[in-house]
């Protein structure tokens, strides 16, 4: 895998074009999800949220269907306002795991979710 560094702005405009573009483009916002917010600081996602909310949404969200859901995703992994930390258990000791929060599920990434009967606690993040 190729390695380049970006800055904020950048990513944010690769961002903006794949949620401009088709059904095609969805692995890129998934990669988005899952691969880019736990290596990026917290102002950049708060940044990338808040700039994907503006400028293609208009300041309200509404899902686009050419994007297959991934949207509804990504603006649940980036709302700064809907982050948790999880304490599970499912290995005979706990743990605790950053999460979203979507349709009733602790997501940890697009496709995976804290199954409920190993929740312990789960506490809101500032």
């Amino acid at each position: 895998m190729l390695t380049i560094d970006l800055d904020k702005f950048e990513l944010y405009y690769l961002l903006e074009s794949c949620f401009r573009g088709s059904h095609l483009r969805v692995h890129t916002i998934t990669r988005y999800i899952n691969e880019v917010y736990p290596k990026i600081p917290a102002g950049w996602r708060k940044d990338l949220y808040d700039w994907i909310l503006r400028d293609i949404y208009d300041g309200e969200f509404k899902p686009k269907s050419q994007l297959c859901g991934e949207d509804i995703k990504f603006m649940a992994r980036y709302n700064p306002d809907n982050q948790y930390t999880v304490i599970y258990n499912d290995t005979g000791e706990d743990n605790c795991i950053n999460c979203y929060l979507l349709d009733g599920k602790y997501y940890v990434k697009s496709d995976s979710y804290i199954a409920p009967e190993f929740i312990r606690r789960v506490v809101k993040q500032a």
